[in-house]
């Protein structure tokens, strides 16, 4: 439930933002793939995800599954902060490109320090397992940077979306 307490805080500004901006199919697919893969580590609790036991890899050293959900945090939200930027923001220039990232960047840092804090409030084993840093004193450092590589590659990869739908005039960005 721990994991999942930030998913029911954003549930109703979703809902909020999907009737003020009516997002692209493909922003909400990118929302619902992102939403799926915070299922199954807040599931599993993210250090304990067995992917690698699905892959057929060895279980060996730190579970990475908690990086790639903050990777895909970025790249898949970043359909969604572009929407609303593009619909709600005059950014001109390098800060269209600035602005969305940074946005990410920041979500990403608050929850880095919310997880701590619960982590502290929690104490003992639970707030261990719900920081999920493994050992790795850099962990916060790493997951934010992760978040942000992500949406550098999904303001890239939507951006030539949205210019490939301009080029076809489909009705939609996904299309």
């Amino acid at each position: 439930m721990l994991e999942n307490l930030l998913v029911f805080l954003a549930l109703p500004l979703v809902i909020y933002s999907q009737l003020k901006v009516g997002h692209s199919t493909l922003a909400l697919i990118c929302l619902f793939v992102f939403m799926c893969t915070h299922a199954v580590g807040a599931h599993y609790t993210y250090a304990e995800v067995p992917y690698r036991e699905w892959l057929g890899m060895e279980s060996v050293g730190r579970n990475h599954f908690d990086r790639l959900v903050h990777f895909l945090y970025g790249l898949l939200l970043m359909p969604v902060y572009r929407e609303i930027f593009r619909r709600n923001a005059v950014l001109p220039g390098v800060w269209a490109f600035i602005v969305p990232i940074t946005f990410v960047m920041a979500q990403s840092e608050l929850y880095e320090i919310i997880e701590w804090q619960a982590a502290i409030r929690v104490g003992g084993d639970l707030g261990q397992a719900y920081l999920g840093s493994q050992g790795d004193v850099w962990d916060a450092q790493k997951d934010s940077s992760a978040a942000a590589i992500g949406a550098i590659l999904g303001w890239f990869f939507y951006t030539g979306v949205l210019r490939r739908h301009r080029n076809t005039d489909s009705p939609d960005p996904a299309a």
